[in-house]
């Protein structure tokens, strides 16, 4: 299912993408908001219209038009192999791993400064 930006009043024709909500790849939810949109005379949220997982198309920053497609959401759990599989990066048989630090064992407290008795005034 396609995240269109919506008509939100005939005076508006554009919006920047302000800012996603979520990361491409993450599950969303019907009705979970999205994106949220500036205009020129407010700012408003997107939300999903169905669940699944959730492809960003648009970039935030980005100016669109009225019905421009910015995402996509492939409904149930089969999403996840439809997406880019980014690889680790390889490390070379001569490169060692890079070592992992241990925090250092805790030292007990200083002990207390000893205090000389003080007499009771009269």
């Amino acid at each position: 299912m396609d995240i269109m930006i919506p008509p939100l009043a005939e005076s508006i024709t554009e919006g920047d993408i302000a800012a996603w909500l979520v990361k491409s790849g993450d599950r969303v939810e019907k009705d979970q908001a999205v994106l949220e949109l500036e205009t020129d005379k407010a700012t408003v949220e997107i939300a999903a219209e169905a669940s699944g997982t959730i492809e960003i198309l648009v970039a935030a920053g980005e100016t669109v038009q009225i019905g421009t497609v910015v995402g996509r959401i492939a409904e149930g759990d089969v999403a996840a192999e439809a997406l880019p599989v980014v690889p680790k990066p390889e490390t070379k048989p001569d490169e060692k791993p890079a070592p992992v630090l241990e925090p250092a064992p805790k030292q007990p407290p200083p002990p207390a400064p000893k205090l000389a008795p003080v007499a009771a005034q009269p």
